[in-house]
């Protein structure tokens, strides 16, 4: 279970926390959403909550009216399909006039759930899952590279994990991983790219990605970062001959160059991992707005 954070106002005069707890990937045709019951403000008596949800994200086709209470099932969803979810709570206000009114807060923030037809037959782990031993330098705005060899079949990614040191206070505390394909031992083309994503110190981070890797193919994890300086956000490494390497010029993070370009092969492997799936259906579209909070 995942737990998201959703914030919203009771028609604009106080605030109230839902916690609403699904799957952001499910094998069943139900999701199950719970949350804490909101506290209104005085002046409103709350009658209820509303859940809403659709194809598409920001548009909301279904809207159910689920009554005073604090959890509810939504069946029947259809396989292989993206579902955007979010939730409202309605009630009773009194205006400026002490009139009574119907009155409903604004929309939580979105969680998405994906249903797909069957669980993957295998889960996989391709990279460096060791904390390295080193910590290197200087890996903001640059992109530093470690290369990965698929096995007898193809893997559908899901995440890319770092470990990094310490880390810069935000906003320079984010970064961005992408798959380059493998030509003649070197980076290639860019295959995938992650959005951004948050960094914890001396700890693993992982950012969702999807791709699908042919088997019995090489390929390269990268990773670039915003930090502030050239001692934070960088990557423990392990010196192990040939393993890994970085694009000669430096990247602006959040840019991607299609084509990697002049690399340097070092005896670096980076703790960077893959995580995905053998023999399953791909996922499409992995979910990057959990523990949002939208004040």
């Amino acid at each position: 279970m995942l737990q998201v954070s959703l914030r919203f106002n009771l028609y604009k005069m106080n605030k109230a926390i839902f916690l609403l707890l699904l799957p952001s990937i499910a094998y069943s045709s139900t999701a199950n959403l719970a949350w804490d019951a909101a506290t209104q403000p005085s002046g409103t008596t709350l009658l209820g909550y509303k859940v809403k949800y659709g194809n598409q994200s920001g548009v909301y086709t279904n809207t159910i009216d689920i009554g005073n209470v604090p959890s509810y099932s939504v069946t029947g969803l259809l396989d292989d399909t993206n579902y955007y979810f979010v939730a409202s709570s309605y009630g009773n206000c009194t205006d400026t006039n002490n009139n009574v009114i119907p009155c409903e807060s604004v929309n939580s923030n979105e969680v998405t759930y994906i249903n797909v037809t069957q669980p993957p037959s295998g889960v996989v782990t391709l990279g460096n899952t060791n904390i390295g031993a080193s910590v290197d330098s200087s890996n903001s705005n640059w992109i530093n590279t470690s290369k990965v060899t698929v096995g007898s079949q193809d893997v559908n990614v899901t995440s890319i994990s770092v470990h990094v040191g310490s880390v810069s206070n935000a906003p320079n505390n984010t970064f961005q991983v992408a798959i380059y394909t493998d030509n003649n031992g070197v980076p290639g083309s860019l295959i995938s790219n992650s959005q951004s994503a948050i960094l914890t110190a001396n700890s693993w981070n992982t950012a969702p990605i999807s791709a699908i890797l042919q088997s019995n193919s090489n390929y390269w994890l990268a990773y670039n970062t915003n930090g502030s300086s050239s001692s934070v956000n960088n990557l423990n490494y392990d010196t192990v001959s040939n393993a890994g390497g970085w694009r000669n010029s430096g990247t602006t993070f959040g840019t991607w160059p299609a084509t990697f370009g002049s690399f340097t092969l070092a005896d670096f492997s980076f703790s960077i991992y893959l995580t995905g799936s053998t023999g399953g259906p791909p996922i499409v579209d992995p979910p990057t707005n959990l523990h949002l909070i939208l004040e």
